[in-house]
């Protein structure tokens, strides 16, 4: 269902890693097939609405989002097969930071 977060992280920015997600084995009910799911990286901020960072429609591969600067981040589903309701997906994420 979109509107899920993933887990909440603290990237410190101490080495290059890129910040990627990858999803495996994603099946759908709501739809007759899966083809992407739009994925924010979003920024914590204190007494303000996070900030989206980057977005990408993932296709069941992986997204890389580039070095991010020091903070708190998270992933938020927004879309599933470019909606956002209706379909619910099933799915491994695997994130590096």
């Amino acid at each position: 269902m979109t509107g899920k977060e993933s887990r909440h992280w603290t990237d410190n920015n101490k080495d290059t890693v890129a910040t990627t997600v990858k999803l495996s084995g994603c099946t759908v009910s709501g739809a007759s097939s899966f083809k992407s799911a739009t994925l924010q990286l979003k920024k914590e901020r204190t007494a303000l609405p996070d900030t989206v960072v980057a977005r990408h429609d993932n296709a069941c591969n992986t997204s890389n989002y580039g070095r991010q600067g020091k903070g708190g981040y998270y992933f938020n589903l927004s879309r599933i097969n470019g909606v956002d309701s209706g379909i619910k997906i099933w799915a491994t994420a695997s994130v590096k930071y």
